[in-house]
This record gives C-alpha cells, sequence and structure tokens, in this order.
C-alpha cells in the first residue's frame, strides 16, 4: 500500500484545483460551502491526503469545539477520491482524518454506497440519502433522447411558449425565488437549505459558480431555479414554479436550459438535488424524468474520538512541490474548458 501524508489545504484555488480532478464531487465539499456553514464556534478544516506524494483524496470537515475542548465533526459525503484508490488506502486515509481531530466525535456521511463504511466497522445513525446524478459528458442528443418520453413532451411545449429566461444575481427575483421555495419546502414537509444558507452560500460562492435561472411572463418570474458548480459537478439546488409556472411546464424549460450551459462549462455531472419519494413524490417523478442515475447513499456514520493525533502540516508549505503543482501538469495533458456559466 502506499505511504500516506495528510496536510491541511489553505488556498481556496489549490482546493478548487484538488476537487478537478475528480470527475464527480458533492456539494457539501465545496469550499464555498465550508465558509457558508462555518460559524463563531465551528471552522471549515481541508485536508488532502497523499499517497507515494501524489493527492489521493481530499475532504472537508465542519469541526465545532464545546467547553473542555471536546468537539462534533461533520465530514459529509467525503472524502472526494482523486483516483481510483489502492486496496487498503481507503482505510487508512480515512483513519489519518480520524487521526487530525483529538477529543472529537465524528458524524460521517461517505458519498459511497456501504462499502468503505461496512468494511470500517463503524456503526450507522442516519439511513442513506437518496438523489439522480445525471452524466453531463453525454451529448447534447444523447441526453435529449434519455428523457422520459413525457418529459421530452413537456419540454417541447415549454420550448414553443414565449417566455423570458434569465440569468439573475440578485434583485426582486431571485428574493422571489428563495422565499417561494422556502414556502413550497414547508408546505410539503421535504428537508431542504433555508433562505438564510441558500443566500449564504451564493455570497461564498466563486464568480461563476452559482447559475440563477428566472422564467418571465411579461415581465413576472413565474419560475426559477439555483444551480450550484463545485469542481467538475455541480448541483440543483433550489427551485420554485407558480401555478402559472406549471401550466407553461417551465421548470422542465429551465432545468434543460441549466443542463445545457453546465455543459458548455464543462461541467461532467449533475446531483439532482435529493429524491423523497415519500413526502415529494411528484418532485422524485419529475426529476426520475430527466433519465439520470438514482442512487442511495450508506447514511451516516458515529466515528469515536481517535486514540492516537495527527497534527496537520500546511499543504502550501510543507507537501512536496510535486503534489502542489499536480493541477498544472494535469492542464498540459489537455485542454480543459473553462468558460463561465454567463452566455
Amino acid at each position: 500500500m502506499p505511504a500516506t501524508a495528510l496536510f491541511e489545504v489553505e488556498s481556496r484555488e489549490n482546493w478548487r484545483d484538488l476537487l478537478q480532478l475528480s470527475q464527480q464531487s458533492a456539494l457539501q465539499q465545496a469550499w464555498a460551502y465550508g465558509d457558508a456553514a462555518a460559524g463563531e464556534r465551528q471552522r471549515a478544516v481541508r485536508v488532502v491526503a497523499l499517497s507515494d506524494g501524489e493527492p489521493a483524496a481530499c475532504a472537508q470537515i465542519l469541526h465545532r469545539r464545546y467547553p473542555a475542548g471536546l468537539g462534533i465533526a461533520l465530514m459529509m459525503r467525503g472524502p472526494v477520491w482523486l483516483r481510483p484508490p489502492a486496496a487498503g488506502e481507503e482505510t487508512a486515509i480515512l483513519s489519518a482524518i480520524r487521526s487530525t481531530l483529538p477529543r472529537t466525535l465524528t458524524v460521517w456521511t461517505p458519498d459511497d454506497t456501504d462499502a468503505l463504511a461496512v468494511r470500517s466497522g463503524f456503526h450507522r445513525i442516519y439511513t442513506g440519502y437518496s438523489t439522480i446524478q445525471l452524466d453531463l459528458r453525454q451529448s447534447p442528443s444523447v441526453l435529449r433522447s434519455g428523457l422520459d418520453g413525457k418529459w421530452r413532451n413537456m419540454l417541447c411545449r415549454a420550448e414553443e411558449v414565449s417566455l423570458a429566461i434569465r440569468e439573475v444575481r440578485g434583485g426582486y427575483a431571485l428574493d422571489w425565488l428563495v422565499e417561494a421555495n422556502e414556502a413550497h419546502r414547508r408546505k410539503v414537509g421535504y428537508r431542504g437549505p433555508s433562505p438564510h444558507f441558500i443566500r449564504a452560500l451564493g455570497v461564498a460562492q466563486a464568480p461563476g459558480q452559482r447559475l440563477v435561472l428566472v422564467a418571465e411572463e411579461a415581465g413576472r418570474p413565474v419560475a426559477g431555479i439555483i444551480v450550484d458548480r463545485h469542481g467538475r459537478s455541480a448541483t440543483y439546488y433550489a427551485g420554485c414554479t407558480s401555478d402559472r409556472g406549471r401550466e407553461l411546464r417551465c421548470h422542465h424549460r429551465l432545468l434543460w436550459e441549466a443542463i445545457m450551459r453546465l455543459k458548455d462549462a464543462g461541467t461532467a455531472s449533475l446531483d439532482l438535488g435529493g429524491i423523497d419519494t415519500e413526502k415529494a413524490a411528484g418532485v422524485a417523478r419529475f426529476k426520475l424524468g430527466l433519465g439520470g442515475e438514482p442512487v442511495t447513499l450508506a447514511g451516516s456514520y458515529l466515528i469515536p474520538p481517535p486514540r492516537t493525533v495527527l497534527k496537520l502540516r500546511s499543504f502550501e508549505k510543507d507537501a512536496p512541490a510535486s503534489a502542489v503543482a499536480v493541477r498544472r501538469r494535469e492542464k498540459r495533458k489537455g485542454p480543459q474548458r473553462r468558460a463561465a456559466l454567463s452566455m
């Protein structure tokens, strides 16, 4: 098994470049998500594991300290694997991450089904999150042919309607979208981000990493969606549709427009933001109509405090220069599309 070393990443640019090495990562591992979630007693800890001097995995952990030095940590949908792990490497890296959190109980939600969690022998405390992953590396024609027939027909009808599809960054339309999304969430009763966190995440995002599309009829918003990019992935984070928007099938058009823009920006995968077949069956059916792959994650596991403690060193200052420059080497291998989301 390769030798493993762990470093703390302090540069947003380096974190971005590390996530770019993975075909798929979760929004909860984005730098902006950590910044939005951090508070007075909670901070985001970002680590990268090097195996034989090369980046193998990275993880963002939200760590909260309590009196007497006790802590609670959340590692949500991490680590992000930057290449296929070697035999035994997953367990070794997870153990190393755990060792950086002294006197801390960790709640770990892996971004896989159950393989690593079962092998590690941890106790599951929550059942898994279900979502749909859409592979955006496919051509537009293949993506369109993969739509459910009824979904595709609704998209065709929406494309025939005279609507203004506008990208917004603030103002009345965004406020309407956020508040309408919250009203629908409360009415239906499903779990989702609060208006405060939706706005905080938008503030924390780097330019070009959040896409907000609003459909307007006669200058009035009737539907809208928020999509956040992270690494080579993106997540459909929030959305709403008025009664008039449903009549016009606006959400079909908005999501398809977002998918095309994400493809143009080089995004490889889209997480459709979770499905709940019990409390939000209609929303689940709508998302399934996009033809992606349904996934149910392993759940959340409780990891006890470590017996030995590992002191983190700085990735920028102490890691081998070859590891810090790995993304620059990747860029030289072939052209990378770096288009902004704005059209």
